[in-house]
């Protein structure tokens, strides 16, 4: 190879960047995703396009078809997960998952019934806090959940999307003749410092309702094959819960109005407490358009 072709070779090999991990990949198109999302929910509620900062990329739905492949790689590596600390055959004596191979994801995969490759599991176990790698390259779980890192824009994504559809179709009874719960419950010039308790209470009692509802979706999952598949969807449970100061308000009041109209400490814990019992959360959103999700997307 001439001097000449052979620096320029050097300099192009030098130049190659290093491929991007699954979770920065994820984080991407998921934003793509979020502002798409968005703006198709501004224009539903008329909007002007010149307000919205339209997003005219031409590769939009190739972005989609990448977002919605690594959404169900994440989900399926969940049930993966799901199989290893439940399946016998990936248990010891005292009924902790065992370590396996590269080479006995495939077991794993064919017992969770899931379509999904060998490289796209291990790609996305070898990059999650899940999931620890030994001295010998074995794979070791570590919680049933599986997490990615880096994930709140692809959570955001996730579920922000299926809420704002949500909203749209409470709003289009007529064409769509369906109501799915969209509920919210909110109350304004509430003492921050004495919400604690309240929020506490929301997390515990949610957190059993969670996990009841997440065993019924998951043993609703269909273990038919896709051929003989009949109309199959997503059905999924969001809890928001929400406490943040009123700064508006905090910077318009003086120190000794707030002081006069203060209620005493176990009065507004009493206050908060009836106001919210029984509630699980501030705003739940049902929704029904895939496959279910056992991804750790809710914690």
């Amino acid at each position: 190879m001439p001097g000449n072709q052979k620096e320029r070779h050097m300099s192009g090999a030098r130049k190659r960047k290093a491929p991007k991990p699954p979770n920065v990949l994820l984080k991407e198109q998921a934003a793509k995703i979020l502002v798409s999302a968005m703006c198709n929910f501004l224009r539903r509620n008329g909007i002007p396009e010149r307000i919205i900062k339209a997003n005219r990329n031409a590769h939009l739905q190739k972005h989609i078809r990448h977002y919605r492949r690594y959404m169900r790689a994440w989900e399926y590596v969940g049930v993966l997960l799901g199989t290893w600390y439940s399946n016998p055959r990936f248990l010891d004596k005292l009924g902790n998952p065992i370590a396996l191979a590269p080479r006995s994801i495939t077991r794993l995969i064919r017992a969770s019934h899931v379509d999904l490759s060998v490289r796209d599991a291990l790609q996305l176990m070898r990059c999650s806090p899940s999931i620890k790698t030994n001295s010998d390259g074995d794979l070791i779980p570590l919680r049933r959940v599986f997490v990615l890192p880096d994930s709140e824009v692809p959570r955001a994504a996730h579920i922000v999307e299926r809420y704002l559809d949500t909203l749209f179709r409470n709003a289009s009874l007529r064409k769509y003749n369906a109501t799915l719960l969209e509920r919210s419950c909110r109350a304004t010039g509430i003492d921050i410092s004495g919400s604690a308790p309240v929020l506490r209470d929301i997390k515990e009692r949610g957190g059993v309702f969670m996990d009841a509802i997440d065993g019924e979706i998951e043993a609703s999952r269909s273990r038919r094959s896709k051929r003989s598949r009949g109309a199959s969807g997503e059905l999924g449970v969001v809890v928001f819960a929400w406490a943040r100061p009123n700064l508006l308000t905090q910077r318009s009041s003086s120190t000794k109005g707030r002081n006069k109209d203060r209620a005493p400490d176990g009065a507004r814990s009493s206050v908060l407490r009836s106001q919210l019992k029984g509630r699980a959360g501030n705003r739940t959103g049902l929704r029904t358009r895939g496959a279910s999700d056992r991804t750790g997307l809710d914690h």
